[in-house]
């Protein structure tokens, strides 16, 4: 090829050659004809015909010879011209080469499917190790990585765009891209090829890190419990992350690109004021409570599960501090804590009521105090066996003994002794609830487990709430005690709390419950020793719970109950109790229209 070789005697003067002989030609063959016809019509002496033919032929070598002169000389300016024009091109193109920053090659392919490189840019030197003396040797014979030849050998027309991953001589991995023009053969078959390679390795590592990046960022928000999606300026979709996919079940996908309150329409209803605060740069926390079923691009998807109250999110909304605009909104689930904050206002309340009702309980005592003292001095008085009272009667001339024919007549005597009981049971129901009511001391202490079974039974037998849907009076309650339990460590207080709160449930559960004909409300609790434990059931025969009820009986806030009655936290604090301060096992078996049985299991000897 002798490219960038600076050669100007190697061109070739074919066409010039024969251009010459042609013209030279011609112009013989007319001057001969035509100077021979001029000459037999002109001249008729013989002797000055042979002098003017002699004369006529060095004319014509004179003439023949300045034309010939002439042309040689115009083609042969016309080549050096060429030449002129060959070798500027070639230093131009040899300049771009040597600048290119890039890698750049000219090879040629030879008939015997031989490739030689014909010319490379510096590139080609740094990037492969090549010197430039290199320049017309076989690219078999040059340090150049393997795979380059397949994209060379296959290369036709305008190739494409092929990737190419080499080691360099300093035993890193590099990436270009290679794109190959294949010129029109040259007329001894020669092709040419025109190669160009970019350097993509810090552009790969970078798409690389960018992409692990955005992974990292897509995992930190899918692994956030809360839905977090990104806007762009025009309030459309970016990213939503898993907890937005499963709130309305639709992947990323399906919702990019489209406005926010069609693709999440539970904002639907503060849209304006989330709009205005993106558009102000300022961020916005609001709350907004869950319906049932949403439309969601133009389809009805349903939230959370059959039966679920509506869920209460807090939504904020954070404008992002960019040139282009965009923000990012972010929505919790604060219903439980909105319950937890409903609870402690009630325990304050309960709190404040219990202070109140111990000092109530107190003043009741005293008048109860003087009720059973003035019931006990009455029979005292009428009593014939004292003899002041004899005196006392002789006196105003009464007979005591008529008297109290007359009280036993009349059935003043048992309604003497009804007063007395209630006025009893009043004042053991009073003692019981200021102890029940007292500061829960947790300490243990050693306990038959019968007599605290016992005490939980005397303090719900009278309980009875038209409020809260049960009445403990009109229940049945067998109790089944096993004999000679053992002593076992507890908290008396705690496991007393933990029974009644089953004996209410049971009672609660019960109250609106038809079972079939003939049916009675029942309650049994059991007591026994089973494997170094001993073991409490609290066992109803009213309407049941399910397999998934059951399952989540204990969970905090977990309520079967009717929205507002109840808080759903008696079950999971009894569960506390019974296995983080007892070392216990707390249960449940049920079945619906099988009742519900409770089993309390706590160790002989604590551990």
């Amino acid at each position: 090829m002798g490219l960038f070789s600076g050669d100007g005697n190697r061109f070739s003067i074919t066409r010039t050659a024969l251009k010459t002989a042609l013209i030279y030609a011609v112009f013989g063959l007319l001057w001969i004809r035509f100077s021979d016809l001029f000459l037999d019509y002109t001249i008729n002496d013989a002797r000055v015909m042979t002098t003017v033919q002699t004369y006529k032929g060095w004319f014509f070598i004179l003439v023949t010879s300045g034309l010939l002169f002439l042309l040689v000389r115009r083609n042969l300016q016309a080549q050096r011209n060429s030449e002129r024009s060959l070798r500027a091109s070639n230093l131009r193109l040899e300049g771009m080469f040597r600048v290119a920053g890039s890698v750049a090659f000219i090879l040629s392919r030879q008939r015997a499917g031989l490739h030689f490189i014909e010319a490379f840019s510096p590139g080609a030197v740094r990037m492969f190790g090549l010197e430039f003396s290199d320049a017309g040797r076989p690219v078999a014979g040059l340090p150049l990585p393997a795979g380059l030849f397949s994209i060379y050998e296959g290369a036709e027309g305008v190739g494409g765009m092929n990737e190419l991953i080499f080691r360099d001589r300093a035993g890193q991995d590099k990436v270009v891209l290679v794109r190959t023009l294949v010129l029109d053969p040259e007329d001894d078959g020669t092709e040419v090829m025109l190669s160009v390679a970019l350097d993509i390795t810090e552009r790969k590592r970078m798409a690389q890190r960018l992409e692990a990046a955005t992974g990292m960022i897509n995992g930190i928000l899918d692994a956030v419990p809360s839905i977090v999606i990104c806007l762009d300026d025009a309030m459309r979709v970016m990213h939503w992350n898993a907890a937005a996919q499963l709130c309305t079940g639709l992947e990323l996908a399906r919702v990019k690109g489209r406005v926010l309150n069609k693709a999440f329409p539970l904002l639907g209803g503060r849209w304006k004021e989330i709009c205005g605060a993106v558009a102000a740069r300022s961020s916005l926390t609001l709350q907004i409570r869950s319906v049932r079923r949403i439309c969601v691009l133009e389809e009805e998807v349903t939230v959370g599960r059959e039966g679920d109250a509506a869920k209460v999110y807090e939504v904020q909304v954070f404008p992002l501090p960019l040139a282009e605009g965009g923000a990012v909104v972010r929505l919790d689930d604060i219903t439980e804590r909105m319950k937890v904050q409903e609870v402690l206002v009630q325990t304050e309340k309960i709190m404040s009521v219990g202070g109140l009702a111990a000092g109530m309980a107190h003043e009741i005592n005293n008048p109860l105090g003087a009720i059973l003292q003035g019931i006990q001095n009455v029979r005292r008085r009428l009593s014939a066996d004292l003899p002041a009272n004899l005196e006392a009667a002789g006196a105003v001339q009464c007979d005591l003994a008529a008297l109290d024919r007359y009280m036993r007549h009349r059935g003043i005597d048992r309604m003497l002794d009804g007063m007395g009981e209630a006025g009893k049971r009043a004042a053991e129901i009073v003692t019981n609830m200021l102890e029940f009511a007292r500061s829960a001391d947790l300490s243990h202490s050693g306990v038959f487990i019968n007599q605290i079974v016992d005490k939980a039974l005397s303090l719900i037998d009278n309980d009875y709430s038209l409020d809260k849907r049960y009445d403990f009076r009109k229940i049945r309650v067998v109790r089944e005690y096993e004999d000679n339990l053992p002593m076992i460590s507890c908290s008396r207080i705690g496991i007393e709390q933990v029974l009644v709160n089953l004996l209410r449930n049971a009672a609660q559960a019960m109250y609106a419950y038809e079972g079939p004909a003939a049916w009675v409300p029942e309650i049994r609790v059991r007591s026994y020793e089973s494997d170094g434990c001993v073991c409490i059931e609290v066992q109803d025969n009213g309407p049941g719970m399910t397999e998934a009820q059951s399952r989540r009986v204990f969970e905090p806030f977990y309520t079967t109950k009717p929205s507002g009655e109840g808080t759903g936290l008696g079950l999971s604090v009894s569960h506390f109790i019974i296995t983080s301060g007892h070392n216990g096992s707390f249960s449940v078996e049920s079945a619906p229209g099988k009742g519900a049985t409770f089993r309390i299991c706590l160790p002989v000897r604590a551990g």
